[in-house]
């Protein structure tokens, strides 16, 4: 038997349990016509179209290793000079396979889950994947090959875990594992390449004046998916690239990456591995004379106050957090500071609060493309009255006087990409903080544009 047969690989590496091999090499004798063992397997739903792609490149490469039969010399023949075998290039896993479709779909990220068909997401949408559902097994084989066997011990420890790494080329993945129906689901999104500049994401002008603060908290907000640590990533570099100081990257999962060209010292630290808390992680910057401190991931109350505290004492802080608009952000922070009775807290926020970028990301109607609405806060005097008297609903009212000086709602924003034709009417209203202010700034009625909620 060819020792690098299908059937072989299959059970191998776990695609396939034996008796299933069993199964299949009996209806391929009893076919009244000669059939494929991969063409009886995806008939029988044992394995997926991808899957079976993947092994048959395994299976040349390996063929590929073989030493060449040689033909019997005569006396007197000159042997032949020995030549090296071409390297043979390791075939990807399963799940770059899976990943590599996504992003030929035009995807960004791709979730996995046992009885269930492979979804595409790009922070927009979701989209189905065509192919059968796949199985635990098929999964579990999936993550066995491709994850650190460190990151799936966790998993099984904990119900969830996290990792970085390279599954295709030179782009780094986002992999989160989970418990999912008593098997394993796995999210998997590509992160954008560190290469990215804010010239390229199509951002207000006033987002690199933020970038350009010495000092005080400038927020980067939206729902998971919006491309905040995209948006931070470039704000980062334009820091490094310009300024001379001491830059402190804090994260659960390392996803930003700067030069080491600039003028910049940079240090990351992950939360888990060098510090067990955000809070303690924030506080400790001060000790490491930090003049940049990135923040990934702001929701935790006390690394919000621990934040501030940071930003008080003239570094400057720029930090995600998982919130809307400008309004639900300043609301959100003064409610926490509140809820733990901290001192003097929303006049620390009024002084230290450079600005808040929240933003949306579409499926642009013009090419299989991704479009982002922004909505800006620079503090002003009026801004900073309104935050210190604990009145936020307020803001937009300055934020629209002021749109000379970079400030811009999120209602503005989506009606220029709707008058551009690149979001439809009711993506936008959906979307919008102000819906009856959007459907003035588009002419557009509640009839003739409804939403579900």
């Amino acid at each position: 038997m060819d020792p690098h047969a299908l059937g072989k690989l299959c059970v191998e590496r776990r695609v396939l349990t034996e008796e299933q091999l069993q199964h299949c090499l009996e209806v391929q004798r009893s076919s009244p016509a000669w059939r494929r063992l991969g063409e009886i397997m995806l008939a029988e739903g044992f394995i997926t179209g991808v899957s079976l792609a993947n092994l048959l490149s395994i299976q040349e490469a390996l063929r590929g290793r073989q030493p060449r039969p040689t033909a019997t010399r005569g006396p007197g023949t000159p042997t032949p000079p020995q030549q090296e075998d071409a390297a043979v290039e390791v075939p990807p896993t399963e799940l770059a396979w899976f990943l590599k479709e996504a992003v030929a779909h035009g995807a960004t990220g791709l979730v996995l889950g046992g009885g269930q068909q492979p979804v595409l997401t790009d922070g927009a949408s979701t989209t189905l994947l065509e192919g059968p559902p796949l199985r635990d097994s098929q999964i579990y084989t999936m993550i066995s090959e491709a994850m650190p066997s460190s990151v799936i011990q966790q998993m099984e420890r904990d119900g969830v875990a996290e990792a970085t790494i390279n599954l295709i080329g030179e782009e780094r993945t986002r992999v989160a594992l989970y418990r999912y129906g008593g098997g394993v689901a796995v999210s998997m999104r590509v992160l954008t390449p560190a290469r990215a500049e804010l010239d390229d994401l199509n951002l207000p002008a006033a987002v690199r004046d933020l970038s350009r603060a010495q000092d005080g908290l400038v927020l980067i907000t939206g729902p998971r998916g919006s491309g905040r640590t995209t948006t931070m990533t470039a704000m980062l570099r334009q820091v490094a690239a310009t300024r001379s100081c001491h830059i402190v990257v804090l994260e659960s999962i390392r996803e930003i990456e700067l030069d080491a060209e600039g003028p910049a010292l940079v240090t990351y630290r992950e939360i888990g591995r060098d510090s067990d808390s955000w809070r303690d992680a924030i506080r400790a910057t001060l000790a490491a004379d930090a003049d940049v401190v990135a923040v990934s991931a702001l929701d935790q109350p006390e690394a919000i106050t621990a934040a501030l505290g940071v930003a008080a004492a003239d570094r400057l802080v720029l930090a995600g957090m998982p919130t809307g608009g400008a309004v639900t952000t300043v609301a959100r922070i003064l409610d926490t500071v509140a809820d733990l009775r901290v001192p003097y807290a929303a006049d620390a926020l009024a002084t230290c609060l450079r600005g808040v970028v929240s933003q949306r990301l579409f499926r642009s109607r013009r090419g299989n493309k991704t479009c982002v609405a922004s909505e800006v806060l620079r503090t002003n005097a009026a801004a900073s009255k309104l935050i210190r008297e604990g009145m936020p609903a307020e803001l937009p009212t300055v934020m629209r006087a002021a749109t000379t000086s970079g400030m811009m709602c999120l209602e503005d924003s989506l009606a220029r990409l709707v008058k551009r034709g690149v979001v439809s009417p009711t993506e936008a209203v959906e979307a919008a903080n102000d819906r009856d202010a959007l459907r003035r700034l588009i002419g557009a009625t509640k009839e003739s544009v409804r939403v579900g909620r």
